[in-house]
């Protein structure tokens, strides 16, 4: 069962977030976007924040590869250990992995699941966010489909047909799950290997080859598909996303620094980008 999580508004100006971007300004991205998978497992898990396959045994790197599609378990590790010091992960007496904070997130669950008790949290307007579901609902997209992402998602899912000699129907193409991991990073190769390996592999069982089809090779598990086939190259399919602009990455910082001029030039300066304060007033201008 998955659980809604709510965002609150004021979460990237945390104090949490924020001593991230202290701590390792060079690899606050990457730490950024290891939590919010290890946010998304939580949800799926459903159990007060809880990330680790069980409460009563501690994390190992090879149950977080399976969330966050990272091979390099010095890499796994770095991050975890990095998120539970500045406060974002917390762990149990057994070293189970946690979400921090939980009940922020999800406030509803917070007084009925069976674990342990957290530490409570002052309550803060939030924005709900409704996690994916197994079945049907759209995914979360990072921004509207563009005409270049929807012409990929059709090519992919026809390739798919082609591949299994099945016909997918509108209402079972489910491109939108194609563009949301395309935006992720994701090429197009990569979906082809999955379609590839998984036609040869279910293709000729009975009970299995009616799971040869977009909803399951595309949807919340495809980052595990793509492992299975190629686990030597997970990095990259986390870390060679489209790159940023430096437009958005002046604006992201600008707003980590809750719009201090002075504060957002410091970082400026970090971050190995040059640009005046004046040039720097433009860009942020308005936001």
């Amino acid at each position: 069962m998955f659980s809604s999580i709510n965002i609150p508004v004021n979460l990237y100006s945390q104090p949490e977030f924020r001593k991230l971007a202290r701590e390792q300004i060079n690899t606050y991205y990457a730490g950024f976007r290891f939590w919010h998978f290890l946010l998304n497992q939580a949800a799926i898990n459903d159990d007060r924040g809880r990330i680790s396959a069980s409460a009563q045994q501690a994390y190992t790197n090879n149950e977080i590869k399976q969330v966050c599609g990272i091979a390099n378990a010095r890499h796994i590790k770095s991050l975890c250990q990095l998120l539970l010091k500045v406060g974002l992960l917390r762990e149990n007496d057994k070293h189970a992995l946690y979400i921090a904070n939980w009940q922020q997130f999800c406030p509803e669950n917070a007084t009925t699941t069976k674990t342990e008790p957290t530490t409570t949290t002052k309550t803060v307007k939030s924005t709900k966010v409704v996690v994916p579901s197994k079945v049907s609902k759209t995914p979360n997209l990072k921004h509207p489909a563009t005409t270049l992402e929807q012409k990929r998602a059709q090519q992919i899912v026809t390739e798919l047909a082609q591949i299994s000699g099945k016909t997918f129907p509108q209402t079972e193409r489910h491109e939108n799950y194609v563009v949301a991991w395309l935006q992720r990073g994701y090429q197009p190769e990569q979906f082809k290997q999955v379609s590839l390996a998984k036609s040869a592999e279910w293709g000729t069982q009975i009970e299995m080859r009616k799971f040869v089809r977009p909803r399951t090779l595309f949807g919340p598990k495809f980052i595990n598909y793509v492992n299975d086939i190629v686990p030597e190259r997970p990095v990259t399919v986390v870390h060679h996303v489209e790159p940023i602009s430096e437009t958005e990455v002046i604006k992201a910082i600008y707003l980590d620094c809750d719009r201090d001029l002075d504060e957002t030039f410091r970082h400026m300066k970090v971050e190995d980008i040059e640009i005046t304060k004046e040039e720097m007033a433009v860009v942020v201008d308005g936001i």
